[in-house]
């Protein structure tokens, strides 16, 4: 409990960038998409996925390098510090999808379609996540959960670009 509470306080820094991106793409897209401005909203939401996914990539290199001088800033207790090393090499994996699939989620909202943001979202959760933590966990204990969540998150975000680019077409 410790180690995943750390490692989701080093986590919300990870993401804050993509967080704050998501939260303003939602004024850009309505606006634009109001003025009937599509292929700009389009270019908008290919910049933002773009930009997650680099972010991403570069926050796991960083937290891959440095996931054991982390840990070790927050804790002494060598157990936690293997976990929270452990959740930092694994999880930041997915980052760069986790933003693609808040930034779609968001704008799918401002496209009036909620249903298929929430489903995206409830897909994430109920047929991926807790699926494949329960049979990674199963399988191969700890990292088996951290996995089936990467996994989750890597898969509702290709999901989640598929739908939205339904939509924008």
């Amino acid at each position: 409990v410790a180690a995943f509470g750390v490692a989701s306080r080093i986590e919300f820094f990870a993401l804050a960038v993509v967080m704050a991106l998501s939260s303003v793409i939602g004024p850009f897209v309505g606006q634009n998409w109001a003025a009937g401005k599509k292929d700009r909203v389009k270019l908008g939401v290919k910049y933002s996925n773009r930009f997650s996914m680099l972010w991403g990539l570069g926050s796991f290199i960083v937290l891959a390098i440095f996931r054991n001088s982390l840990a070790s800033l927050f804790t002494s207790h060598q157990e936690v510090i293997s976990i929270i090393s452990l959740y930092l090499l694994i999880i930041p994996i997915c980052y760069g999808l986790m933003g693609v699939l808040m930034m779609c989620t968001t704008v799918l909202n401002i496209l009036h379609k909620p249903l298929h943001a929430a489903s995206i979202t409830i897909i994430q959760m109920v047929v991926l996540y807790v699926p494949l933590a329960y049979l990674g966990s199963y399988l191969f204990g700890l990292v088996g959960i951290f996995t089936g969540m990467s996994i989750a998150y890597i898969l509702s975000g290709i999901l989640s670009s598929f739908v939205l680019k339904r939509f924008l077409d």
